[in-house]
C-alpha cells in the first residue's frame, strides 16, 4: 500500500492515503492519518524540493512512524470479551442463592427456605458463609419442628466454623418450649453443652422445667448443682411434676426441695407452699403435710387449710380437721364450699355440722 501512494502523483498521495484508512485494523488507521499529516506539511513546504529528496523525506517519515507506532501501541487493538474465572462463577451462582434464600425467610415462608437449603445444601455451603443466614434457618427449624433439620444445621455449622452462640441456642430452646416440644428443648440443650458453650441461669431454669414437663423428675432435680441460682418458678416446676407423679416416694423429695429453697434463701410464697403441701398430702404423708403447715402459718390460705383438711378426713382423723377449721375462724381466714365438702365423703360425726354451716354459707352469699 505504501509503494503504491508513493508511486503516484504528489496532489493524490494525501487522498489515497485517506483512502486507506477505512481498513478494519484500528493501528494501521492511525498510522496513515498520521501520515497524511506529515505529508501534507512536506507538501505545503516541499515545492522546492527535488522529487528524489521529496521521497526520501517521505520513507523516512513512515519508517519513524512505523517503529513508533511498533513499540508504544500493541500489536492487537480488538477488545477482547471479559474472561469470568470459573471461581467467580461459582461465587455470582451462591450469592443468588443465598439471596434467594434470605427473602424466603423475610417473607416467613419457613417450609420453603428449608426446602431450599436442603435441596442446595452444596452450593450454600461454598464460599463464605453467612453467619445471619445460619442463625435464622436455625430459628426457622425450631419454629416448624423439625428436629432433625435443626440438628443438621448446626452440623454443618461446625463444620464451616460459623459461630454458634448462647444467644441462638437458648433462642431456639425457647422457641421450641413454646410448641409443647419440650424433649427437642433438652436434647438442643444438651447439644449446647457438648458444643463447649456454658448455659446461663434462664436456661438452666428452663431445662429444669423442660425435663418437669416431659416426667425426669430425678434429671430436673440433679440440675439443681452449685453452680446454679433456682428461681421460685424453677422449684414450682419440680413441685407440680411430683405432684402429677403422686408416688409416695415424691413426698420425701418435695421435702428435699423445700429444704435446698431454705439453704439458697429461696423465699417461700403461698402458691409453692399450696403446691408442695397438695403433693406431700396426696403422698399420704399427713403428719409431714401438718408439720409443714406449721412452719409456713404466716403463709397459709383458705387453699393450704382447705388440703390439710381434706387429707385428714380421708385419713379418718375428721376431729383433727374440725379443729382446722375452727383454727381458720380464729386466723380470720374465709371458709369456703370446700372447706365444708371435705367432710362429706366419707361421712363423720361432723358431717351434718359441716353441711349446715354449708347451707348458712350459700344462704349468704345468695343475699
Amino acid at each position: 500500500a505504501f509503494v503504491a501512494v508513493l508511486g503516484t502523483e504528489r496532489s493524490s498521495r494525501i487522498q489515497d492515503l485517506r483512502a486507506l484508512s477505512g481498513s478494519h485494523n484500528l493501528l494501521f488507521n492511525k498510522l496513515i492519518t498520521l501520515m497524511s499529516i506529515c505529508l501534507s506539511a512536506v507538501e505545503a513546504a516541499g515545492s522546492l524540493l527535488e522529487e528524489a529528496a521529496f521521497e526520501g523525506i517521505i520513507i523516512l517519515l513512515t519508517s519513524l512512524l512505523f517503529c513508533f507506532y511498533r513499540l508504544r501501541v500493541p500489536i492487537s487493538v480488538v477488545p477482547q470479551p471479559k474472561r469470568i474465572p470459573v471461581n467467580a462463577t461459582h461465587r455470582h451462582r451462591d450469592h443468588g442463592n443465598q439471596k434467594e434464600l434470605a427473602s424466603l425467610l423475610d417473607s416467613r415462608q419457613w417450609e420453603a427456605a428449608l426446602t431450599l437449603y436442603e435441596s442446595r445444601r452444596p452450593q450454600l455451603s461454598r464460599g463464605a458463609p453467612d453467619v445471619a443466614i445460619f442463625d435464622r434457618l436455625v430459628l426457622c427449624a425450631a419454629r416448624c419442628s423439625r428436629t432433625k433439620t435443626l440438628q443438621g444445621i448446626l452440623q454443618e455449622m461446625k463444620l464451616l466454623g460459623v459461630p454458634r452462640s448462647q444467644g441462638l441456642y437458648e433462642s431456639a430452646m425457647r422457641v421450641l418450649a413454646s410448641g409443647k416440644d419440650f424433649g427437642s428443648a433438652a436434647e438442643l440443650y444438651y447439644a449446647m453443652v457438648q458444643d463447649g458453650i456454658a448455659p446461663s441461669n434462664e436456661a438452666q431454669s428452663c431445662m429444669v422445667s423442660f425435663l418437669a414437663q416431659r416426667g425426669d423428675i430425678d434429671e430436673a432435680i440433679a440440675m439443681f448443682s452449685d453452680n446454679f441460682r433456682p428461681s421460685i418458678r424453677a422449684y414450682m416446676q419440680v413441685f407440680r411434676g411430683l405432684a402429677r407423679l403422686g408416688s409416695r416416694s415424691c413426698a420425701g423429695q418435695t421435702l428435699h426441695m423445700l429444704s435446698d429453697m431454705g439453704q439458697r434463701d429461696v423465699p417461700l410464697d403461698v402458691i409453692c407452699l399450696n403446691v408442695a403441701l397438695g403433693t406431700i398430702v396426696n403422698a399420704g404423708e399427713i403428719a409431714a403435710g401438718e408439720e409443714l403447715l406449721r412452719c409456713h402459718a404466716s403463709l397459709a390460705d383458705t387453699i393450704s387449710y382447705n388440703i390439710l383438711i381434706k387429707g385428714l378426713v380421708r385419713g379418718g382423723r375428721a376431729s383433727q380437721a374440725w379443729a382446722l377449721v375452727k383454727e381458720m375462724e380464729c386466723f380470720g381466714l374465709h371458709l369456703s364450699r370446700p372447706t365444708f365438702l371435705a367432710f362429706a365423703s366419707p361421712k363423720n360425726e361432723f358431717t351434718r355440722q359441716a353441711m349446715t354451716r354449708l347451707r348458712l354459707l350459700e344462704g349468704r352469699s345468695c343475699q
